[in-house]
Formats: C-alpha cells, sequence, structure tokens
C-alpha cells in the first residue's frame, strides 16, 4: 500500500512538472510573439516618417514571413529613392515595379511606391519631350544646312542684306567677315525666327550667334576683357546658381525655354514641373545686370465696365 501511495505520489510530481514547463515554454512564446509584432510596428511607423533605415533595421529582427516580404518591398523603395535623387529615373522605375509586384506587401510601403512613381513618370514624360524636341532641332538645323547650297539667287540677295543690316545697326557688335562664312539658310532661318517672335535684326544677329559665336565681333581693352553674353555663358549662369534660383522662385526649377530679345537679353523660361501657369523669366542682359520675375498664364476676364 506504501509503496503505491509513493507510485503515485512520483507520477503527479512528474505530471505537474511538465505541465509547468509547457506553460513556460507557451508563455515564452507568447512574449516572442508580442516581441515580433512591436518591432514590426515599430518598423511601419519608421516608413511612415520616411526613415527607412531605422524600418530596415526594425523589420530584421523579426522572422516571420510578412517582415520578411516587408523588407524586401522595403529595399525596391530605398533604391528606387536613390535612383530618382541622382536622376536615375529609368533604374527608379525598374525598382518600383519590382516593390510593385511583391506578394504580401505592406499597404503603407506600397503608399509610398505609387507616390513616387507619380514623380518618376513625370520625369520620364519630360525627359521624353525634350529629347524629341532636340531630335527635332538638330533635324532642323541638319536640314538647314544641307540647303545652303541650294539656295537661289534672291535668297541669296535676301541673306547678304540681312547681313549688311546686322553689322550696320549693331554699332560693331558684329563681325562682317564672320557673318559672310555663315551659310545663307542659317542666316534666313535666323529672320524667320526672329520675325515670329517680333524681334529685328538685332534679335537675327543674336540667334545666329548662338551656333556661329564668331560672329560677335571681339572687343579688346588694355584694362580688362569683357565677357560676351552667349547662350553657353546664359545656361553656365544658370547651373551655377540652380540652388539659388530654385530657392527663389520656391521650386525644382526647370530650363523650358531660352532665347534673345531684340536688344541683346537672353531670356530663360524657369518652369514649376508641378505647375504649368506659373513661372519666373530670367533675364541676363548684355550689361551683366540680371533679374527674375514672375510670370503666368492666366487671363483675366472683363467682368464689367466701370463707366
Amino acid at each position: 500500500m506504501k509503496k503505491s501511495i509513493g507510485m503515485i505520489l512520483v507520477v503527479a510530481a512528474t505530471l505537474t512538472l511538465a505541465g509547468c514547463q509547457s506553460q513556460t515554454k507557451s508563455t515564452k512564446s507568447t512574449a516572442a510573439s508580442h516581441e515580433s509584432v512591436n518591432y514590426v510596428q515599430k518598423g511601419l511607423t519608421a516608413v511612415k516618417d520616411n526613415d527607412l533605415a531605422q524600418a530596415e533595421q526594425d523589420f530584421k529582427k523579426v522572422g516571420s514571413h510578412r517582415a520578411k516580404q516587408y523588407l524586401k518591398q522595403l529595399q525596391y523603395l530605398d533604391d528606387a529613392q536613390k535612383a530618382y535623387d541622382r536622376s536615375d529615373y529609368q533604374l527608379a522605375d525598374q525598382q518600383i515595379v519590382k516593390g510593385l509586384k511583391v506578394e504580401d506587401g505592406s499597404p503603407a510601403i506600397t503608399s509610398k511606391l505609387q507616390k513616387l512613381d507619380q514623380k518618376v513618370q513625370k520625369r520620364l514624360k519630360r525627359t521624353a519631350s525634350q529629347s524629341s524636341q532636340a531630335v527635332s532641332s538638330s533635324s532642323s538645323s541638319q536640314a538647314a544646312a544641307s540647303s545652303s547650297s541650294t539656295t537661289n539667287a534672291a535668297d541669296h540677295q535676301k541673306a547678304e542684306e540681312l547681313r549688311q543690316n546686322i553689322v550696320s545697326s549693331s554699332n560693331g557688335a558684329f563681325d562682317a567677315d564672320a557673318l559672310e562664312k555663315v551659310p545663307d539658310s542659317v542666316v534666313l532661318a535666323a529672320e524667320k525666327q526672329a520675325s515670329a517672335k517680333g524681334g529685328d535684326v538685332g534679335m537675327t544677329g543674336n540667334l545666329i550667334a548662338q551656333q556661329y559665336p564668331d560672329v560677335k565681333a571681339s572687343t579688346n581693352s588694355s584694362e580688362t576683357t569683357e565677357q560676351t553674353l552667349t547662350h553657353d555663358v546664359a545656361m553656365q549662369y544658370v547651373q551655377e546658381h540652380k540652388d539659388e534660383l530654385d530657392q527663389a522662385t520656391g521650386y525644382d526649377s526647370v530650363v523650358s525655354d531660352q532665347s534673345f530679345d531684340s536688344v541683346g537679353m537672353y531670356i530663360v523660361e524657369l518652369r514649376d514641373p508641378d505647375n504649368s501657369d506659373v513661372w519666373y523669366n530670367l533675364d541676363l542682359k548684355p550689361d551683366g545686370t540680371v533679374t527674375l520675375g514672375i510670370c503666368t498664364s492666366m487671363h483675366s476676364n472683363q467682368i464689367e465696365n466701370w463707366k
């Protein structure tokens, strides 16, 4: 009888110990699960705050399938953002597509990818448009150059008159000998472009100078040599002062158009990629003066007559 009671007590103790151990394992498992959820939530909060590095650290601390998918999607987002920042829009687009295809991804990261994709697509369209314009301009220039030898006598006479008018009205700003070397087709094309913009022979001469800088007469001075205002000089100024111009305009400005006016002033349009109704004109004058003025495409409508 005593032996039986002893065996019962041993079995009971064994079952009690096993139950405690099972409960301990269950408690540890629950704690680990809560900790994983906390790290995932911290990672998503970091994504919301654009702290991708912190989000990556948090997701790496969790071994669940969901966390691994979030981490994979996050890496695509990070790669896409870095590519966008260095203006590699094609690569950014590729990384965004991969990120959006990740199964069981995070809605928060997906939203970030979609917003970045909108910016990337705008940049890709603008780049494609600029490339198309460049190809068109290059084709037009080649066509004009190839037709220079086939201009008729009337065209040649008109080009000669334009050359003379440019020299006579420029107060020595243009070199007659250099202008003679410019093809008739280029002179006539410049005159046509200037007329379309309401310009005079001064603008015609400046448009020619964009392709043939030598037509500008050199001004020698015993004290200093003044820099001539050309397309390259204007674009160099824009590039060197990009940060200042963006701060003044309030947006990431993009050069949309540039040309000389009738008095030799070079006008550069600085457009807002996200707002086509407002832009700034950067005016560079021959004397070195630079001004920045706001413009708008909004038109006023007459609503009544004050009389």
